[in-house]
């Protein structure tokens, strides 16, 4: 079944793609990796928060002013932990990373630029080889996790020569959290099914280096109140590829 949230990015996409050709288009290679500050905890199951991923973004521009982007990518963790049914449980998870935006410029001189911007963003995690041992029985869980985070920034950016530039990013994320798990216990099916909502400040610090084709650094700062207080810290790095004009 498609997700209510799948089918925003692809009637995004479908628009987007749709005047493509009428459009300055970038695609680029991105990398990110996200770790949270310690274990995430939501109605008593704990899980570790860790997921790199790499993939293909997309940046459209309509004009000086306003830019949509695109981009989707693929991780995997060997050894991913989790603690839930009274057990703690390791196992390899397979993660995907979808995120949506905008930004509009605001204002921009020749040393400083200002833009406010919006994102969707999605991260899932699937495991079904999860192991543990409970009182010298061997269990095993399949787990899925997804984050739905929606943003909005107010950005500034210095330019500190051709070839650099420095920039700060804040606004506030709504997120979303929800967890379902699976194992069997003597004999019998058990599931517990978590899930939290709310929203939390967002700052962002990045830095593009280069001219015709820059390299673009970010380092982003999230928090959640969930049963505990976990921050998140993820690096991004993005690499142009390839231009259309």
């Amino acid at each position: 079944m498609i997700k209510i949230f799948d089918l925003k990015y692809l009637f995004a996409f479908i628009c987007l793609a749709s005047s493509v050709a009428a459009l300055e288009t970038e695609i680029s290679f991105e990398s990110l990796y996200d770790q949270a500050s310690e274990k995430l905890i939501v109605d008593g199951v704990s899980t570790s928060y860790y997921l790199g991923s790499a993939g293909i973004r997309v940046d459209w521009k309509t004009n000086q002013n306003l830019l949509f982007h695109a981009s989707f990518g693929l991780g995997y963790l060997p050894n991913y932990k989790m603690s839930a049914f009274g057990t703690d449980f390791s196992g390899p998870v397979r993660g995907t990373m979808k995120n949506i935006g905008g930004q509009y410029g605001v204002y921009k001189t020749e040393d400083h630029k200002m833009n406010v911007s919006f994102e969707i963003l999605e991260r899932d995690v699937n495991g079904d080889e999860f192991k543990g041992v409970r009182n010298g029985q061997s269990l095993k869980v399949k787990s899925t996790a997804a984050f739905e985070l929606s943003e909005f920034s107010l950005g500034y950016e210095y330019f500190v020569s051709r070839s650099l530039s420095l920039g700060i990013n804040a606004g506030i994320t709504y997120w979303k959290f929800d967890a379902n798990g699976l194992t069997l216990i003597n004999n019998m099916m058990i599931s517990k099914n978590v899930n939290e909502s709310g929203h939390s400040p967002k700052i962002q610090f990045y830095a593009h280096v280069g001219v015709k084709k820059p390299v673009e650094v970010f380092l982003t700062r999230r928090a959640y109140s969930v049963d505990n207080f976990v921050e998140t810290y993820e690096l991004m790095v993005r690499l142009p590829l390839y231009s259309i004009k």
